[in-house]
């Protein structure tokens, strides 16, 4: 049984949600299922539009793991130290701590669907460059 937190009447929806600005990313983040929203301490579900030559910054979760599905259109995704060619269907699995970076280096929007296993808390990214985490 769900606690009736005044979020409970958002269980399902017929709409992506709201647009979040998350630094590094790239393109636009559309939160459909989070801790704001509906009453879930351990998953999120968004939505991800990266229009032509949309570039996230290389990063790594230090406790989230990710998993990415290719809705619509075309790039690539850097997986370590390895790149791969992404379109409709294809799947990415993140585990914790593994460098990645979504690049739409085609012409029309490159649009997935992101399942992470811990909300999101800035605290969790670390960015190529930025000092170790202690």
């Amino acid at each position: 049984m769900v606690e009736d937190t005044g979020l409970r009447s958002n269980l399902v929806r017929r709409d992506i949600g709201t647009v979040d600005i998350v630094p590094g990313c790239g393109g636009q983040i559309f939160n459909i299922f989070n801790r704001l929203n509906v009453p879930l301490t351990k998953l999120e579900l968004a939505y991800c539009v990266f229009p032509p030559g949309e570039t996230a910054e290389e990063h790594r979760h230090l406790w989230t793991e990710e998993i990415y599905y290719v809705v619509s259109g075309t790039g690539s995704v850097r997986v370590d130290d390895e790149s791969y060619r992404v379109e409709k269907g294809t799947s990415i699995a993140l585990p914790v701590g593994v460098w990645h970076q979504m690049v739409n280096d085609s012409a029309e929007l490159l649009c997935f669907v992101s399942v992470n296993s811990c909300p999101y808390d800035p605290q969790d990214v670390h960015h190529r460059g930025q000092a170790e985490p202690v």
